[in-house]
């Protein structure tokens, strides 16, 4: 027998967390630092999260707080998902999905493998929730300044606005301590913010699966945020287009399919790019001899590929790990 190093699970990384009161400190109580060894800090870390996956964890590795932002106090925290599901958003849901598997973003990241022969895992509900289609994920975030963002804005017809009339809404921010989400349900915990989709990392994301009768809520604590629309004007202005990035081609897919009045079981969808890189949408009977197999054509693939060298690359480069040894 002999020990080889290996990364740390997401237990692990919990449990070398900081407390909530010394949450920024840049060591924790075993030395370790959330620095590189060039002194630059990692975009986030990769934890093993089942056999021969990782997630990837973004932020500060030893801080264990996440946040949560809602526009109005509800009484519990309910995912869309448990507030309605029909039929057709299964369908729309699966629709977008099976366009998903098909781009070169899933293909890159089931063959991504790392040093250990890791492979990453792919949460194709993670990747749904961030595109606008109902899971049962609760959105949570590692940046507070993310949470303000959804505190301080409105959904409507697909978009999101800032709060300028504040006589229906109370915005708020919500922070939780993993530690104590990890010892009520260890695997409600979704390390997502390394899903290779931009809307995912941008937001520096998890989730927790309220799957089944789990609630949480009473886990976060709640600071109410002041009614100002100058500060509701200025944190939409700062992060909107940084969150939902104007040129991401997963955005014109969700959306094209989300805005559907009806979808047919039998359809497929095809996107093509015209003459002035705007996404069209035309669908076929899947029976249909004129329907091809690929459901994006070559230049929006090659768009695609051009991402993946550019920006998710690069951040999965970015990331680190925690070693720990193992037995041979």
């Amino acid at each position: 027998m002999r020990d080889s190093k290996d990364m740390l699970s997401v237990g692990d990384c919990i449990a070398t967390m900081n407390s909530k009161q010394y949450a920024d400190s840049f060591t924790n109580q075993y030395g370790m630092v959330d620095f590189n060894k060039d002194g630059t800090r990692p975009w986030g870390m990769r934890y093993k999260v089942s056999d021969q996956k990782f997630g990837v964890l973004a932020g500060k590795s030893l801080n264990p707080l996440i946040y949560r932002g809602e526009n109005k106090e509800y009484s519990d925290f309910l995912p869309s998902a448990k507030r309605s599901y029909t039929k057709t958003d299964h369908i729309k849901k699966e629709k977008f999905l099976s366009v998903y598997q098909e781009t070169p973003y899933y293909q890159y990241g089931i063959t991504y493998t790392d040093n250990f022969g890791y492979h990453m895992e792919m949460d194709l509900e993670a990747v749904a929730q961030h595109y606008g289609f109902k899971t049962v994920y609760l959105d949570i975030t590692r940046q507070r300044d993310v949470a303000e963002f959804f505190a301080y804005t409105y959904y409507d017809n697909g978009k999101y606005y800032p709060i300028t009339d504040f006589t229906q809404y109370s915005p708020c921010i919500y922070t939780a301590d993993l530690h104590d989400i990890y010892d009520q349900k260890p695997s409600s915990l979704k390390l997502i913010s390394g899903q290779i989709a931009l809307r995912p990392c941008r937001q520096f994301a998890m989730a927790i699966n309220l799957a089944g009768n789990f609630g949480c809520k009473h886990l976060f604590e709640r600071e109410i945020l002041p009614k100002n629309p100058n500060r509701s004007k200025e944190i939409y202005e700062r992060l909107h287009t940084y969150l939902f990035p104007k040129k991401d081609i997963l955005s014109d897919i969700a959306n094209a399919i989300l805005m559907e009045d009806k979808i047919d079981e039998n359809t497929k969808f095809k996107f093509v790019m015209d003459v002035n890189g705007k996404n069209e949408r035309r669908y076929n009977s899947i029976n249909s001899v004129t329907v091809t197999d690929n459901a994006l054509d070559f230049q929006i693939k090659s768009e695609m590929q051009e991402n993946i060298e550019k920006i998710f690359q690069p951040m999965l480069e970015s990331t680190a790990y925690r070693g720990c040894a193992r037995s041979l």
